[in-house]
């Protein structure tokens, strides 16, 4: 099989999420991430998990909708993280802007 064919039977969606996902990784390296890792073929959670010097961001990353079924999981997720470095969020890309939602807030320091 040729590679135009074999392009041409790659799903709309995935190859439009993949870029998202690559766009997204490259702004989080822009940010001073020093490690980005992609999860390939949705086999997790996250679509990124990237480490930056004094935090990981445990990412999700979508155009505009989610499913109610996957918000739940992400915030069940996101309420079992106690680290006060981990964060969960969710990147949502509607109209082309990007959107970025903390799914856990910080741990409160102090008394």
């Amino acid at each position: 099989m040729c590679a135009a064919r074999a392009y041409a039977l790659t799903n709309r969606n995935y190859v439009r999420g993949r870029a998202r996902e690559y766009r997204a990784k490259a702004t989080l390296f822009k940010m001073g991430a020093l490690y980005v890792h992609r999860s390939y073929g949705s086999h997790g959670v996250f679509d990124l998990v990237a480490v930056f010097r004094r935090e990981v961001r445990l990412i999700q990353v979508k155009r505009d909708y989610i499913p109610k079924w996957e918000l739940k999981r992400l915030k069940d997720f996101a309420r079992q993280v106690a680290a006060p470095n981990i964060f969960v969020e969710l990147w949502q890309y509607p109209n082309r802007r990007r959107m970025i939602t903390r799914l856990n807030a910080p741990a409160a320091t102090g008394s």
